[in-house]
């Protein structure tokens, strides 16, 4: 038996959800950096790379009524919902059964679930999904 690889890859970031829409907004020389302001006395502003809040919450709640109508958007985490999207569109383009034991799933981010770690979010959802 041969081994068959398939490679299908996905990047959201302040340029955009997909691969594609960040390599084009590169290519027309867009800027992900924004300034942020008011975070504290100290520190009045400051440079961020921001995925676009409004944005994920209504590709990620259109996403979950086609493949899980009875859940609800607000159930997952910020983190939960980046990975799903990507995920979700990579394995799209390559039409891959992700419920095979037979697939490995490599995921690479520099995000973590951080935001669990703020008080807000401790009574809504389990601790063990910060890791």
């Amino acid at each position: 038996m041969n081994t068959a690889y398939l490679i299908s890859e996905n990047i959201i970031s302040s340029l955009g959800f997909t691969a594609e829409e960040n390599v084009h907004a590169i290519l027309e020389n867009k800027i992900g950096i924004a300034e942020a302001k008011d975070f504290s006395k100290k520190i009045p502003s400051a440079l961020f790379s921001k995925i676009n809040t409004p944005l994920l919450n209504d590709r990620f709640a259109s996403l979950l009524e086609t493949l899980k109508p009875d859940s609800r958007a607000d159930s997952f985490t910020r983190l939960e919902k980046l990975f799903i999207l990507s995920i979700h569109d990579a394995v799209s383009r390559i039409g891959l059964n992700c419920r095979s034991n037979r697939v490995l799933l490599i995921l690479s981010t520099t995000k973590g679930n951080i935001d669990l770690l703020e008080n807000q979010y401790i009574a809504k959802f389990n601790h063990k999904r910060l890791f």
